[in-house]
């Protein structure tokens, strides 16, 4: 499972010219469809002259990728797709591209509408600021109070925070793990306890 992804600070955008036709790679963070598509209404409001303005997007959910690619009136596969393609190979979830153009006239051919719209968006991945998004799950841990020592030692090796510690009935802990570690975390709770102690994924 993946501990940590990347992902845009902030916005950021690069503009390149073909052939007297202007691109311009917008990149807007974006954490679900609701976000993004207020983002799309934005650049469709503030480009509205535009040519085209196909798009494609990422979003990380729990273990799967929603993603998507939209050609917006360019021929089937020279846009939307080059843009999307380039999101994956620099790893990035989270947000929302898209490549504004503005005909100047040439027609490209479809290599050289896919060229430009994969440049522009490779451009302005390059201008952006990337951060790296850790993926924390919340886990609730009940014990025996008198197991307390070798619980909160087994949470030191592999949480990374505590949110939580209540001794009011019984020992409950509220933890933060790495996806990846929650499995090994859970059978080593077994076993320093002798089965005694549980735990449990929150929402």
């Amino acid at each position: 499972m993946t501990d940590s992804y990347l992902s845009i600070r902030a916005p950021a955008s690069a503009r390149i010219t073909r052939e007297r036709s202007r691109f311009v790679g917008l990149l807007f963070p974006g954490r679900n469809e609701e976000e993004v598509s207020r983002i799309l209404e934005r650049v469709r409001r503030e480009h509205h002259d535009a040519s085209h303005r196909p798009f494609a997007y990422r979003l990380f959910r729990d273990a799967s990728v929603l993603a998507r690619a939209e050609d917006a009136g360019e021929p089937k596969g020279t846009a939307g797709a080059p843009i999307l393609r380039e999101l994956e190979a620099a790893g990035l979830f989270d947000l929302v591209a898209v490549v504004v153009r503005y005909f100047g006239g040439v027609k490209l051919g479809r290599g050289g509408l896919a060229r430009a719209y994969a440049d522009a968006t490779h451009e302005a991945i390059a201008a952006a600021a990337l951060v790296e998004t850790r993926r924390d799950v919340r886990v609730a841990v009940r014990f025996p109070p008198e197991l307390g020592s070798g619980v909160m030692g087994l949470v030191r090796r592999h949480a990374t925070a505590v949110e939580a510690v209540d001794y009011t009935q019984g020992g409950r802990l509220l933890v933060l793990l790495p996806p990846s570690r929650l499995a090994r975390f859970a059978a080593e709770l077994a076993e320093v306890t002798g089965a005694r102690a549980h735990c449990e994924e929150e929402p």
